[in-house]
């Protein structure tokens, strides 16, 4: 969760979206755009890469990242996040659980 609450009944998404197979930099750059693009819709935010080390195991990883991402609100796709095995199932989840979808262009 982050500090950017604006008032007590902001919505918070998780960003999903792809990390392997890009940079660093560019996952960084990919979900700091979704940051931005929450915060702009007022919403709040889980960014996994905030969450997880560089060099996590996809096991470590889900570890960490599902229960985060079962205690939001919604989850936000990414534009690449069909390219990502872990997006892919992070969004089937999502489904499955009856959590809120939004992909990235819907907020433009």
């Amino acid at each position: 969760m982050t500090d950017h609450k604006k008032n007590s009944i902001m919505m918070k998404f998780y960003i999903a979206g792809r990390v392997s197979g890009i940079t660093r930099v560019d996952a960084l750059i990919n979900f700091k755009r979704g940051e931005r693009t929450l915060l702009a819709n007022g919403m709040d935010f889980v960014n996994p890469l905030r969450l997880v080390k560089e060099n996590t195991t996809p096991l470590e990883a889900m570890r960490i990242l599902i229960p985060a991402m079962l205690d939001c609100d919604g989850i936000l796709l990414l534009n690449d996040w069909k390219f990502s095995e872990g997006a892919r199932i992070e969004e089937m989840l999502a489904r499955y659980a009856g959590i809120r979808i939004i992909e990235e262009d819907d907020l433009y």
